[in-house]
């Protein structure tokens, strides 16, 4: 008996424990596996990065990332904004292996309004949120960039796969989608740099704002497509969609030859 109420004493001990810090992001806290929902009678899991609490009382503005492997999300590359101020999700989502689309959407979906409905408790602005991912997360950002305008401010997104008929981003392209960036390496043998060309020419004929980067020499691969100048863009098209307009106002490099 004694050595199971001290098994127990140290279960709950460690339980009480507070928010770890986020990985190489000293001045943060992360929150591991916050359960933002339920499918499949299993949890939804999220990772939550949280800046250090500034001297101002400002709600931190919300980038919401979309790995390209479902069973993924930590660590995620996102985490590098979190010095800008930014707080990042990175969400856990059913495969279409095990769940058929639009399972994929709806996870997403259900983060999102988790993020919004909680961002009280982690001093988040729900009235500014970003999304981001790359490859199948990618392709759920495209899906929440043109399906759930009314709710994002800006969507960044890499080498998204086409899909077609209802998971297709372009059927749902409108006036009022959110402001895109979209970047694909030319060297991409998974997913055509066509497709990413194709969902960018349909934003823009719909009025929608969309900028488009082909990196040269760039696979299928986040570490080769996230070169400094797509950094440069990302935190200049984020500070422009999320903070302030005198923030935006960070030089972009040249073009490269």
């Amino acid at each position: 008996m004694p050595l199971l109420l001290s098994a127990l004493s140290l279960a709950l001990a460690a339980a009480q424990q507070p928010p770890a810090p986020s990985p190489r992001e000293p001045g943060s806290t992360l929150h591991r596996d916050l359960v933002y929902g339920r499918a499949g009678g299993r949890p939804l899991l999220l990772d939550l990065y949280v800046p250090a609490p500034a001297a101002t009382a400002a709600l931190h503005p919300i980038v919401l990332w979309f790995h390209g492997q479902p069973g993924r999300k930590y660590p995620t590359p996102a985490r590098r904004l979190i010095t800008a101020g930014y707080a990042v999700a990175s969400i856990d989502y059913r495969s279409s292996r095990t769940a058929r689309f639009p399972a994929q959407l709806r996870d997403a979906q259900a983060a999102l309004r988790w993020l919004r409905a909680r961002s009280g408790e982690y001093s988040l602005d729900p009235e500014r949120i970003a999304v981001w991912g790359e490859s199948a997360g990618g392709h759920l950002a495209a899906l929440l960039a043109t399906s759930e305008s009314d709710s994002i401010q800006a969507a960044i997104i890499y080498f998204a796969p086409g899909r077609r008929g209802a998971a297709s981003p372009m059927l749902y392209v409108s006036a009022g989608d959110a402001p895109t960036l979209i970047a694909h390496g030319s060297a991409d043998r998974t997913v055509s740099p066509g497709r990413s060309e194709r969902l960018h020419a349909a934003l823009r004929k719909a009025g929608v704002e969309s900028t488009l980067e082909i990196v040269r020499g760039a696979g299928h691969d986040f570490r080769q497509v996230h070169t400094p100048r797509i950094d440069s863009l990302v935190r200049a098209f984020l500070a422009r969609h999320l903070r302030d307009a005198d923030s935006a106002r960070a030089a972009v490099p040249a073009a490269q030859p």
